[in-house]
């Protein structure tokens, strides 16, 4: 196998040509992948930074060393697109609503980003001064290492949007395997998709799928979320590859199905805000990444329960 290093992910090769580039908590901060379609490349994904993005194209290159033809997007978030405007010679793939959010909400969040960078780096770091819980710390020092990383190259951002878009499903066929892009609609983000490979049975599933990580329930439809993770466990796959954490399999939809009616249960039962924080995390997630966001959640559902929400 050609090897590439970044040290923004970490290769892991989980077919003959199908590569899972596994954010190392840096530049990245989402999952990407490269697939090897036989006369042509297809990239999952772009992650956050242009450096990240930069990597994963040049990634592609050593590892497939054919064109990028196509960049498959499984949703609108910034950490899984905001790379595309390196990959110009490639057509960028998404559905209607995803090509719609980023539009509408890339630039605005990159101005937001550029204007606040210094004063929310002082915030982590004078928070970073004085937390003494250690997973506590863990996260905000993550939180310091990516916004210094988008700091690097923001300035030298660009908007590319999607140049294709399908509602339901597309597929790409190559001369050595097929793919599909497989829209499941709202859960984690306002239109999540995966990319399937059946004849590999591997599936990409974006952030529908967070393995040993906290997922974020602040958009999308986190009550379908359960619902969707039933349909996308129908398919036969015996590789999945999350936006967020390594390389798992079926049973991890299992266990964030447990995780997500857990976090609405108790976002549910609560009478305030301000319980959520008094919460415990279960013994089987203690050991997940960014346990912020469980408290996160828990608020959220119990704030949209609410009349004037």
């Amino acid at each position: 196998m050609k090897t590439f290093y970044s040290e923004h992910f970490k290769l892991k090769e989980i077919a003959d040509g199908i590569f899972a580039a596994i954010d190392s908590g840096r530049g990245a901060l989402g999952n990407a992948g490269i697939i090897d379609m036989g006369g042509f490349t297809v990239v999952v994904d772009t992650m956050m930074t242009l450096q990240a993005a930069a990597d994963l194209k040049s990634a592609a290159q050593a590892l497939i060393g054919k064109p990028i033809k196509y960049v498959a997007t499984t949703h609108c978030h910034g950490d899984h697109v905001r790379g595309n405007q390196l990959f110009d010679e490639a057509a960028i793939i998404s559905t209607p609503s995803t090509y719609e959010a980023m539009k509408e909400r890339i630039m605005p969040q990159v101005k937001m980003q550029i204007e606040n960078e210094s004063a929310y780096l002082s915030m982590l770091t004078g928070q970073l001064e004085t937390e003494k819980n250690e997973e506590k710390r863990s996260e905000l020092r993550s939180s310091i290492t990516l916004v210094e990383e988008i700091a690097k190259t923001i300035h030298d951002f660009s908007l590319r949007l999607p140049d294709v878009t399908f509602e339901d499903k597309l597929t790409i066929a190559g001369s050595t395997r097929t793919l599909e892009l497989l829209h499941f609609g709202s859960a984690h983000s306002i239109s999540d998709t995966v990319v399937w490979l059946p004849d590999d049975k591997v599936v990409f599933a974006g952030d529908l799928l967070f393995v040993e990580s906290f997922p974020s329930f602040q958009e999308g439809n986190y009550r379908r979320w359960n619902r969707v993770l039933d349909e996308l466990n129908k398919l036969p796959f015996t590789c999945a590859v999350p936006g967020h954490g390594g390389v798992g399999g079926k049973e991890d939809i299992q266990h964030l199905k447990e995780l997500i009616e857990h976090m609405i249960q108790a976002g549910d039962a609560i009478s305030a805000e301000s319980a959520a924080e008094q919460l415990l995390i279960p013994d089987k997630f203690a050991k997940w990444s960014a346990q912020s966001l469980f408290f996160r959640n828990v608020k959220k559902v119990f704030n949209d329960r609410q009349p004037d929400k």
